[in-house]
């Protein structure tokens, strides 16, 4: 007969790998989108800037973090204090939307070889985030 216990923690390690693989997706739309449209327009990410700015759930400290620049990143984001999370980057990619409904997904404004660069160098960055932590 098989612990209750064990079963229970079982299921608990599926659901977080499997929140993390839908996150990972998520993240991974998010570039490719950068990648091949470009970013947000400067009005656009302006735009949302200001709403971030507003917000009451943006955090200079986070995680042990803390953005120089003065902006943060938002506690409510599941990118948690990975740099390319901070919410100046974020603004500025058009296929990101916020977790919190406040601003969605706009039109990039053209592929170019810089922004399927910043892409690469975005997850780049990431990867090398995760494994540090």
């Amino acid at each position: 007969m098989s612990d209750p216990s064990q079963s229970k923690l079982e299921l608990s390690r599926i659901a977080a790998i499997a929140e993390t693989k839908a996150l990972a997706l998520k993240y991974a739309a998010a570039e490719l989108t950068h990648a091949t449209h470009g970013p947000a327009s400067e009005a656009d990410a302006a735009a949302r800037l200001a709403i971030c700015m507003a917000c009451e759930h943006r955090a200079v400290e986070y995680k042990g973090q803390t953005d120089a620049g003065g902006v943060g990143w938002c506690q409510r984001c599941s990118c948690r204090a990975n740099p390319r999370a901070l919410l100046t980057v974020k603004v500025t990619m058009a296929g990101v939307e916020c977790p919190l409904a406040k601003w969605g997904k706009v039109e990039g404004t053209g592929a170019s070889v810089a922004s399927a660069v910043d892409a690469v160098a975005g997850v780049a960055k990431s990867i090398i985030h995760k494994l540090s932590s």
